[in-house]
């Protein structure tokens, strides 16, 4: 399994087994200058999986990203569309309302979907396709 990350702020594994990229998102990222290597590690992970992959997220911080940065988030979503993504799942606790908005308006201006779980189980289940 290959690994990129930016310390305390993303990780990103290929689990080329199953086709999968799964991505965690750690912080609040203030700026883009907190991730500047996170397009590159976008493009390499996704470089690494076949067409019709999957991708599972986790979203652990409680706030919604800055607007700076929410062009970084459109950009590396265009980036694993046009790789050829075909579902999303994307793990969120209960009271993280406004990251789940953030989602939709990104996912809207990427072009790429997301499906929002509260269960990690639930969001594996649906990427299998069970």
């Amino acid at each position: 399994m290959a690994q990129f990350e930016e310390k305390d702020c993303y990780m990103m594994e290929v689990d080329q087994d199953k086709n999968r990229l799964n991505l965690t998102f750690l912080g609040h990222w203030q700026s883009p200058a907190d991730i500047p290597y996170y397009l590159e590690h976008v493009a390499k992970s996704v470089g690494m999986l076949k067409k019709g992959y999957t991708i599972y997220a986790e979203i652990n911080d409680k706030k919604p990203p800055k607007l700076s940065v929410t062009g970084i988030h459109k950009k590396g979503q265009q980036i694993m569309k046009q790789a050829g993504v075909s579902k999303t799942a994307v793990v969120l606790k209960q009271r993280q309302i406004l990251q789940k908005m953030t989602l939709n308006v990104v996912g809207r201006l990427s072009g790429m979907s997301t499906k929002v779980f509260y269960d990690k189980d639930e969001a594996l289940k649906w990427l299998e396709g069970e």
